[in-house]
């Protein structure tokens, strides 16, 4: 997956298992230029203890940089909207 300079659009998908682990799905959609389609792929899975504002962005960061995506790459995010992604003070938005 080459994504140096692609822009991309997150998914971001907050939820809970079986035994009510929180989990934190981490995803992008971008242009594949050699095969010249819109491809998916799952980046990780994160688990999170209190899943907050600062527990989800912050992986969401680490993930970013570790596949080698910077933010302003980001033209666009889906979620399926939990208060803690879109919360006007301290939301997942606002930190990132």
């Amino acid at each position: 997956m080459e994504l140096k300079g692609t822009f991309v659009s997150l998914g971001l998908d907050e939820s809970s298992d079986t035994i009510n682990d929180k989990q934190l799905e981490i995803h992008v959609r971008y242009y594949n230029e050699s095969k010249r389609e819109l491809v998916t792929d799952f980046l990780e899975r994160k688990y999170t203890a209190h899943p907050n504002a600062e527990e989800i962005s912050d992986p969401i960061v680490r993930t970013l940089n570790k596949f080698g995506i910077k933010l302003n790459q980001a033209m666009g995010v889906m979620t399926d909207s939990p208060n803690v992604m879109k919360g006007n003070n301290k939301g997942v938005f606002k930190r990132l």
